[in-house]
This record gives structure tokens, C-alpha cells and sequence, in this order.
């Protein structure tokens, strides 16, 4: 998994006042990735 700044947001039902808990970091996995992982899970 990699993070992809240009994917994070600020959660639009999360208040301002909990700045802890607006902002999301998004991650991503590859398909190719995903696959190893569930073979290697196996």
C-alpha cells in the first residue's frame, strides 16, 4: 500500500472542532499487490 496525498479530504460529517478526526489520508493497492497479498495470505 502507498499513500496518495491527492486523494485525502476532510470528512464532510466529522465537525471543525475535531480537527483529529476530519482530515482522511487515503491509501491505495494495486490490483497486482492485492493479488500477491491474497495468494500469500493463503
Amino acid at each position: 500500500m502507498s499513500a496518495d496525498p491527492s486523494g485525502d479530504f476532510d470528512h464532510p460529517s466529522i465537525p471543525d472542532s475535531h480537527p483529529a478526526l476530519k482530515r482522511h489520508v487515503l491509501y491505495r493497492l494495486s490490483r497486482q499487490d492485492w493479488q500477491a497479498r491474497k495468494r500469500a495470505a493463503r
